[in-house]
C-alpha cells in the first residue's frame, strides 16, 4: 500500500467597480486553455527558473503565513504561497502608477522587469505541468468577466500567453453565472472544492480572477501504514492529544533552530520536495512563524 497526499489551493479575486469608466478599453476572449499534468515533454528545464522569482515568491509567502498565523491565533493555517503570488501577478499585469509600484514593493519584484516576471512565471508553469511519474499537479487560471466589461488587450493576451488563463464573459446578474465558475472550480480540483461563490455576485463586481492548485503525488520512499504509532501531540502549550503518527527510520535532511525543526522527504517526479518543519515544544505557532521566517519551506 502506497501513501498519498492530495492538495488542493484556491486563489480568488474579485475587481469591483463603483462608478468607474473604462473609456479606452479593448474585449477580451479565446478559447479556453486549461494547465494539466501532462505525459509530454517540459519545454524547460528546472535550472531555467529565474531565482528572482523564486526568492520573492519566498519572501513574500513566508510574510503572508506569518500574518496569517498573527490574524488567526493558535488555529491550523494552511496557504499555498505560488497560488497566492500567481494571482496577485496576474493582477499585477493590469496595474500601473503607485499601484504597478506598492504592488512591486508587496511581491517583492522591485528591480524585475514586467517581462522578466512574466517569463519567470511561464517557466514554473511549464515545470509544474510536467511533474514527472506517480505526480499529479494541476494549475489553472481563469478570467470571468462581467459582460459588458472591456479590458485592454495587453493585459488578457499576458494573462493567456504567460499564465494560460482561460476568459469568459458571463451575465453576472444570473445565478447560472456563479453555478458555472463553482463548476470550473470543482472541475479543476478533482471535486475537492465544490463551490467558491455562495451569494449572489454583487452588482459592483466586474471581473473574478481564480486560480486553483491541484497536486496528487507519492512518496519516493513510503511511510508503511504497519509503521503508524500513537504518540502524544502538543497543539499548543499546556494540551496534550494522542493521535497516530506516520513513521519511517532513515536519512533525511534536517534543519533545526531555536523555535522549530524541519526534514525534507522527496516526493515522485522532479520538481516537488516536501518540507516539514514543527514547533519545538514550548514555542506554538511563533515557532511556525519562525520556520516560516527562515524559508525552511519552498516556493517552488
Amino acid at each position: 500500500m502506497m501513501l498519498r497526499k492530495s492538495l488542493v489551493v484556491l486563489a480568488l479575486m474579485a475587481v469591483l467597480c463603483g462608478g468607474c469608466s473604462l473609456p479606452d478599453w479593448m474585449p477580451g476572449g479565446s478559447e479556453p486553455i486549461s494547465i494539466r499534468s501532462s505525459s509530454g515533454k517540459a519545454k524547460y528545464e528546472p535550472s531555467d527558473v529565474d531565482a528572482r522569482i523564486v526568492q520573492a515568491g519566498n519572501g513574500f509567502g513566508s510574510r503572508v503565513y506569518g500574518e496569517a498565523l498573527k490574524k488567526n491565533g493558535e488555529e491550523n493555517v494552511f496557504i499555498s504561497p505560488i497560488s497566492i503570488a500567481m494571482a496577485l501577478t496576474m493582477t499585477y499585469n493590469g496595474a500601473a502608477g503607485a499601484t504597478r509600484e506598492a504592488m512591486a514593493k508587496t511581491l517583492q519584484l522591485q528591480g524585475i522587469s514586467l517581462d522578466e516576471v512574466n517569463q519567470g512565471y511561464s517557466v514554473i508553469r511549464d515545470l509544474l505541468s510536467h511533474p514527472g511519474p506517480g505526480v499529479q499537479l494541476s494549475v489553472a487560471n481563469s478570467l470571468w468577466m462581467r459582460q459588458g466589461t472591456r479590458l485592454r488587450k495587453p493585459f488578457m493576451e499576458r494573462n493567456r500567453t504567460y499564465f494560460g488563463a482561460e476568459t469568459r464573459t458571463l451575465d453576472f446578474s444570473k445565478a447560472s453565472s456563479r453555478d458555472e465558475m463553482n463548476q470550473w472550480v470543482k472541475q479543476n480540483t478533482q471535486g475537492k472544492i465544490e463551490r467558491i461563490l455562495e451569494q449572489p455576485i454583487p452588482a459592483e463586481a466586474i471581473l473574478y480572477l481564480v486560480n486553483v492548485v491541484y497536486f496528487k503525488g507519492e512518496w519516493t520512499d513510503p511511510f508503511q501504514p504497519s509503521q503508524t504509532k500513537e504518540d502524544s501531540f502538543h497543539p499548543k502549550p499546556g494540551e496534550t492529544l494522542t493521535v497516530p503518527f506516520m513513521t519511517r527510520s532513515g536519512s533525511f535532511e534536517h534543519r533545526k533552530e531555536a523555535g522549530f525543526e524541519a526534514i525534507r522527504a522527496a516526493v515522485r517526479g522532479r520538481v516537488i520536495r516536501h518540507v516539514g518543519a514543527a514547533s519545538r515544544r514550548g514555542h506554538g505557532p511563533s515557532g511556525a512563524a519562525a520556520a516560516a521566517r527562515s524559508g525552511a519551506g519552498h516556493f517552488i
